[in-house]
């Protein structure tokens, strides 16, 4: 069974590809093909989606997040085929501007949100509460608060 703790590691697994592929983009090492970039089973990510069970893989949640996964792999390739044409400044701001961004967001969204209706293999986990500020009502009497 899927737990929130396994979904949180899966974003972190697409962050650090998602860094990765950007800082190769940014310096110029382009060390993958745009075919196996649109791949969407060749990353950690993937491996691990793919990989889930046939009752993890028949949610809605999983065919959302299928979907987006995709398309940011092929949104991906084809930054890498612009900058294997020549056109760094072009997948540099492909990277940064677009599609890619946006899927990678509605992607880490979409995540966040299903692992939301998981529950954790820690039994304490759900149950500690973060005070969060009120940023609308700051209590100016607490330490550190600005007068």
């Amino acid at each position: 069974m899927l737990t929130k703790e396994e979904v949180i590691q899966a974003i972190g697994a697409h962050i650090w590809w998602k860094h990765e592929f950007a800082t190769a983009i940014n310096e110029r090492r382009y060390w993958l093909h745009p075919d196996t970039v649109a791949n969407d089973r060749e990353c950690e990510f993937g491996r691990w989606l793919y990989g889930l069970s046939p009752d993890d893989q028949n949610s809605g949640h999983f065919r959302l997040v299928q979907s987006l996964h995709a398309t940011f792999h092929e949104e991906a390739a084809h930054v890498m085929r612009l900058a294997l044409a020549g056109d760094a400044a072009a997948a540099q701001t492909g990277i940064g501007l677009g599609l890619y961004p946006n899927i990678s967001t509605a992607l880490l969204i979409a995540m966040g949100e299903w692992a939301e209706t998981l529950g954790s293999s820690h039994p304490a986990a759900g149950q500690i509460h973060v005070p969060r500020p009120d940023l609308a009502n700051p209590d100016r009497s607490q330490p550190g608060a600005n007068a």
